[in-house]
């Protein structure tokens, strides 16, 4: 069985990515952080397949042993509530 991960691209100084944490936290949904400050070359990559150069983005994807799979980003879209309903139904 495949395993899902969530990742969020954020800023220490954005307010909206801290939001974002905790609402996932609060919904019980299990994500790790990447600083786009420190991994600025990943988030370009990002930004290019995206086409959003904003943070929060983030990205679903799939391990199955081997190798991630199935990448899913969600980078667009109007408020932090409408993230984590897009996460839950990927999830």
């Amino acid at each position: 069985m495949n395993r899902k991960n969530v990742y969020i691209f954020k800023m220490e100084t954005c307010p909206h990515c801290y939001d974002l944490q905790k609402l996932l936290t609060q919904a019980g949904i299990q994500y790790k952080t990447i600083d786009v400050d420190v991994h600025k070359e990943l988030f370009d990559t990002v930004c290019e397949e995206t086409g959003f150069i904003h943070v929060p983005q983030v990205l679903i994807n799939e391990w199955d042993g081997k190798e991630f799979t199935n990448n899913k980003f969600i980078s667009d879209f109007d408020t932090l509530d409408e993230v984590v309903e897009k996460i839950k139904n990927v999830l």
